[in-house]
């Protein structure tokens, strides 16, 4: 009898990155990594948790799991907490949190944090990391919709250029169609 492998569907996949997802806490503070997860729990029960205290604990996580959100001590000694930030969200489009116990509005880092950051949790409010959580998810479910659409329709622009570009082969008569077809087919390049 011969056995096929099954995949899981990309739905299933994306229902579980968002039902069941999967934190990043870089902390030195092993009671402040408990107290994170404690709240993260409250709302997250099947989620699971990755933990680093180093910057190369932090890339390795990083090499081998896609976290859907990082939660990051500001004020880790081997971390730059913003180079770290300003990589994770350019080159890997993960939501982003510092959490650390103050932010002094008039200090510089503060703006680079507010600036950089997905969001910020102050350690001593720790209850409103669930909400923040919740949003960056949503928007980030929100986000692999669309690109999903913008998909589907740059591959319906492709296709509808690959079929006008067969009617004008067979229709050679028409210049005028052959360089209007060839503006949209480089505008579409260009595009996407």
């Amino acid at each position: 009898m011969e056995r096929k492998l099954s995949y899981p569907s990309p739905n299933f996949l994306e229902a579980y990155m968002f039902n069941d997802p999967t934190f990043l806490i870089a902390d030195q503070n092993h009671d402040d990594i408990l107290a994170i997860k404690e709240n993260l729990l409250s709302e997250f029960k099947s989620s699971t948790f990755l933990f680093c205290r180093s910057k190369e604990e932090f890339d390795q996580k990083i090499k081998w799991t896609r976290p859907d959100v990082i939660f990051c001590d500001y004020a880790l000694p081997e971390i730059n907490a913003i180079q770290f930030c300003i990589h994770t969200r350019n080159n890997l489009s993960i939501p982003f949190v510092f959490v650390t116990y103050a932010l002094k509005k008039e200090c510089i880092e503060s703006a680079a944090i507010l600036n950089t950051a997905s969001g910020f949790v102050l350690k001593n409010n720790l209850k409103t990391i669930t909400k923040l959580t919740n949003k960056l998810l949503s928007t980030k479910k929100s986000e692999a919709e669309q690109q999903k659409q913008n998909e589907a329709l740059r591959d319906n622009f492709f296709l509808l250029n690959d079929k006008m570009g067969h009617l004008l082969e067979s229709n050679a008569k028409n210049n005028k169609l052959k360089a209007c077809h060839s503006e949209i087919y480089t505008e579409l390049q260009q595009l996407y």
